[in-house]
């Protein structure tokens, strides 16, 4: 088989390695970088029409045949996959569930991770898949969010002031505090439901802020979606209504159902201050690696397209205020909504 062949053959490629004279500074590491370069080259190609063909085949499969063919999936493939840490991750769920911070953190990092040269290239191989980069993109999109917005309120003297559910690892706070100037004297509140993240997260950004000497206000809060939905808004909330210059959930909405997403949109809309953005993404039905993250590592999606997330949207939210965008692979689409100054 394919995996097999080039198993083999980088056995040897990484015997070479090794073989390579140790030198000073991390000779040995940036040969190796060379070569995990080269051979991506001849492998990842062959490696990508392969998953495009599984993908063909995998949409074909009837929706009571599927466990099925999950099953087999699953027998053939993770001897060769599991190797992959992303891979591994994504299908053990140490957590719980799917989409933790860590496996988000991993999308990030450097691609080359694993005990071998064949592991390395096949993690690298699944974080360049559509939905991974469109992850990555979606960093981008949020971060340069934040400074456009904080732009605008600088002009008025005011700093801005942040609410985000799900915040997971908060890769764009991270950036956005690190590179941008804008973000002194920020208000930054982030709610995540899992322990391990909120950790993560609060050390990553004091460290972050430290680096950069920001001035400014960082609340990292437990909070589920549940206890979001049953404390906001209401008299003893600690989320004031109309507080909040931006509020944005991006990552949730791929979990959750109609109903709930509805009802966070309210209020979110809520606690959004006029002229403010809230913001809200959803991984789109057109995702060209569903089938092996349903199949393969049992990672399951709510998805929506532009129409079905707009649809979302409850009567409190003027329809024509609106926008749909995505990001470059369109594997990621945005639903932003501009609150006028007088609602």
């Amino acid at each position: 088989t394919f995996f097999h062949e080039v198993r083999i053959w980088l056995d040897k490629v990484e015997a070479e390695v090794y073989l390579h004279p140790p030198g000073k500074g991390g000779e040995r590491t940036r040969f190796e970088h060379q070569i995990l370069q080269r051979v991506e080259k001849a492998v990842l190609p062959p490696l990508a029409h392969l998953f495009q063909r599984f993908e063909t085949a995998a949409a074909k499969v009837e929706k009571e045949l599927r466990p099925h063919h999950a099953s087999y999936a699953k027998y053939a493939l993770h001897p060769a996959v599991l190797c992959a840490p992303f891979m591994y991750r994504t299908f053990q769920k140490p957590l719980g569930y799917a989409g933790d911070y860590e496996m988000v953190n991993m999308m990030v990092l450097n691609p080359y991770q694993g005990d071998s040269i064949f592991a390395k290239i096949l993690n690298a191989f699944f974080l360049r898949t559509p939905p991974v980069a469109a992850h990555r993109n979606r960093i981008d999109y949020l971060a340069g969010m934040l400074e456009s917005e904080a732009y605008r309120l600088s002009k008025r003297k005011k700093p801005i002031r942040v609410l985000n559910l799900g915040c997971g690892p908060a890769a764009e706070i991270q950036r956005f505090l690190g590179y941008s100037f804008l973000s002194h004297k920020a208000s930054l509140t982030l709610l995540d439901f899992e322990d391990e993240a909120i950790r993560f997260t609060k050390r990553a950004l004091k460290y972050v802020k430290e680096q950069s000497g920001r001035d400014c206000e960082i609340h990292v809060i437990k909070k589920s979606v549940t206890q979001f939905l049953k404390e906001t808004p209401g008299p003893f909330s600690q989320f004031k209504e109309g507080h909040y210059d931006v509020v944005y959930c991006a990552g949730l909405f791929d979990y959750l159902s109609d109903d709930i997403c509805s009802r966070l949109l309210d209020i979110f809309y809520g606690l959004t201050a006029p002229e403010g953005l809230m913001l809200v993404s959803n991984v789109d039905s057109s995702n060209p690696s569903r089938g092996w993250m349903e199949l393969v590592v049992d990672w399951h999606l709510v998805y929506r397209n532009s129409l079905e997330l707009a649809r979302l949207f409850p009567p409190s939210v003027p329809k024509d205020s609106i926008h749909i965008t995505a990001e470059p692979t369109s594997v990621n689409v945005f639903a932003e909504v501009r609150k006028p100054q007088h609602a």
